[in-house]
């Protein structure tokens, strides 16, 4: 699995994403549907809107799509819902957004990360399947973008990145959380 861990606040996670629609992404919130549809997100009202929801993401770009998401429905307490199958259909890349906390009174950033899995079912011809070389390149380039909005920190012999707002925020306290 490719993954870069990073702590963004939500600033941070704003360009980024907004990046992400500049680029001709969108993105999937990982969310209970009522029905068997998934909803897009298309721009940084409706990301707003969705992440007060949850804090995990698929991005789906024309260029590497191969198939639509797949939702599986689960009952729970009477009441039927539908979620998005990691894996099934895509494929995405995984976008894990930070998020502040506090805990016995201190601020913390939880751990961010995006990434993806080497091989997806693919939803239309019912095989596993490797991700296109399309997805790769789109990866890196939001790699060298999180890169260039961050400074690289290591701690616990572990490389992560920090956003410019996020720097700031530690500059006034908060601490980074690095629990996964």
């Amino acid at each position: 699995m490719a993954e870069v861990r990073f702590f963004g606040c939500r600033e941070d996670t704003d360009i980024l994403v907004q990046w992400i629609f500049e680029e001709g992404a969108w993105l999937i919130p990982d969310i209970h549907y009522r029905m068997s549809k998934y909803a897009e997100i298309h721009d940084l009202g409706a990301f707003e809107r969705y992440r007060k929801q949850t804090n995990l993401f698929f991005i789906l770009a024309k260029g590497y799509q191969r198939c639509p998401l797949e939702l599986q429905s689960i009952e729970k307490r009477g009441k039927r819902f539908y979620f998005v199958m990691q894996r099934n259909g895509g494929p995405a890349i995984h976008l894990f957004c930070s998020q502040e906390f506090r805990e016995r009174g201190v601020a913390f950033l939880g751990l961010g990360s995006l990434s993806y899995f080497p091989t997806f079912w693919n939803t239309i011809t019912s095989s596993n399947e490797r991700v296109p070389e399309s997805l790769k390149l789109f990866y890196a380039k939001l790699l060298r973008r999180i890169k260039s909005l961050s400074k690289k920190t290591t701690v616990s012999g572990r490389v992560y990145h920090v956003g410019e707002q996020a720097q700031r925020l530690q500059e006034k306290g908060i601490r980074l959380d690095i629990r996964p």
